[in-house]
This record gives C-alpha cells, sequence and structure tokens, in this order.
C-alpha cells in the first residue's frame, strides 16, 4: 500500500508508556515487566518497529534511523536529530539500541537489529496498548523493507531537506527520477508523492511512468 507523504502529529507518533505492572493474561519475566514499565518513547518506537511486519528485522541501523526520524516528532526533535553524512541522525536512538541489546529486548547480527525471544514477549503486549500507532509504524516498516539504501535516502532528502547536507544533495541529484520510478515500479508511493518527490505536475509524472512501463491508476 502506497505511503503518501503522511505527516504525523506528535500525539499520534509518540508512544503511549504502558504502566502496567501486573501480567496481561501471561506470566511475564522481570525484564518484560522493566521494559513495559519504565521504557521510554524511544524504547516503545524501536520495539514496534522490530516487531512490525512478523518481526522481520530492520536492515541497518541506517533504515532504523529514518525510520524513527519519520515516526517521531519531527518539530519537537526530542530525540535529537541532526544533519548528518546520510540524513538525519540521533545519538540518542543508537545509545537506546544498545541499552536494549545490553537489556536482552534487541539482538543486532549481520547488522540486522531484531527482536529477542524475551523482546517479542515484551513487543506483544507494546503493540496491544496502541494497535493504530502499531499500524502505522508496520505500513513505513514495510515501505523502506524494500528500497535499497539511495531509494531512502532520496525520499528523506527531498521531503526533508533542512536535515540533509549539501553533498548528500548533490550526489543523489542526477537520479531522483531513476529512484522515483523505481519506487513507483513498487508501489510503495503514491502519484501524488511522486510528484512531490519530483517537484512536477502530475501531468509529467502520469507521461513520465508511462513512457516507462508504469501505469499510475490512482493519485
Amino acid at each position: 500500500m502506497p505511503v503518501s507523504g503522511v505527516t504525523l502529529s506528535p500525539k499520534a507518533t509518540l508512544i503511549r508508556l504502558c504502566t502496567q505492572t501486573k501480567s496481561m493474561g501471561t506470566v511475564m519475566d522481570e525484564v518484560d515487566h522493566r521494559v513495559l514499565r519504565y521504557g521510554n518513547d524511544v524504547h516503545k518506537l524501536v520495539i514496534m518497529l522490530a516487531h512490525a511486519c512478523d518481526n522481520s528485522p530492520v536492515q541497518g541501523n541506517m533504515k532504523l534511523q529514518k525510520l524513527v526520524f519519520m515516526l517521531s516528532s519531527i518539530d519537537d526533535n526530542e530525540m535529537g536529530f541532526r544533519p548528518d553524512t546520510d540524513g538525519p541522525r540521533s545519538d540518542i536512538v543508537e545509545m537506546e539500541v544498545r541499552h536494549l541489546c545490553d537489556r536482552g529486548i534487541l539482538s543486532i547480527e549481520n547488522n540486522k537489529i531484531q527482536l529477542t525471544d524475551a523482546g517479542r514477549s515484551v513487543a506483544k503486549h507494546i503493540a496491544e496498548e496502541d494497535l493504530d500507532t502499531f499500524e502505522t509504524i508496520a505500513r513505513y516498516k514495510e515501505m523502506f523493507n524494500d528500497l535499497d539504501t539511495d531509494e531512502i535516502l532520496m525520499y528523506v532528502c527531498r521531503s526533508y531537506p533542512s536535515m540533509v547536507p549539501r553533498s548528500l544533495v548533490d550526489r543523489l541529484e542526477p537520479d531522483i527520477e531513476k529512484h522515483v520510478l523505481s519506487m513507483l515500479r513498487k508501489e510503495k508511493i503514491s502519484g501524488s508523492k511522486a510528484a512531490e518527490l519530483l517537484d512536477e505536475g502530475m501531468e509529467y509524472v502520469i507521461d513520465v511512468a508511462y513512457k516507462n512501463g508504469i501505469y499510475i491508476m490512482g493519485y
């Protein structure tokens, strides 16, 4: 399902803290209780990202950083995102991911970030507490899972230009149309989002897509 550049409000994207300490239908171990009761918003967001799409791993720190950035409150920037060589990056997010690894909730193998068995137990309860947010997270993760690095960087670069360095813009600029067409072909973005990324009208997008064998049924 294409993601058409949804702008998420802070209220919709900040993860609600679960403060229940009693078991919720199952007996949870001590680490589950600690994370559920004392975990912060970054913990909850990262855990739900790892849990979304049938617990499929997040493919590397770059994708994780960009997903958290897009799902977090950009206006408040409470997670400390700053422009970096490959777009927005947060030292806070990196620190909290390491903390979750130390707690036995996450593991990182071959640059893939995934839940441990204990982490899956925690994630199940967190997701049940806020299904709407979890479904939004799952849509973004599904979108990013099939995009290559430059497609992701292009999407962030065009959507949030203040968070990327000029050097990255200059590198991506010559291939923007190629990346947008690839995302259209994969049905990851809508026609209207393609127009926004290309800074062109819908007539241009429909025409260039048609010439490349891509048919846009809806905008």
